[in-house]
């Protein structure tokens, strides 16, 4: 966690897994994906703008219809 890194103390409660391994070059592949795969739906997120895209793979195999509402 950015507290360990940061010298600080780990409140008990406080949810989720340690990245320290991760950030020293580990690798975890049973938990970690570099991609989500879906069948029907393709979403393309401009991440910071507020901005994407959602295409329906089966209704709109051409990629046409943004389904995004956003």
């Amino acid at each position: 966690m950015l507290l360990e890194l940061a010298g600080l103390p780990v409140p008990q409660a406080m949810p989720g897994k340690p990245l320290t391994s991760s950030l020293q070059g580990a690798s975890f592949p049973d938990r970690h994906r570099k991609f989500a795969r879906s069948e029907r739906f393709k979403p393309v997120a401009s991440h910071g703008h507020g901005l994407g895209e959602l295409l329906g793979l089966e209704a709109d195999p051409g990629e046409v219809e943004n389904l995004w509402e956003g």
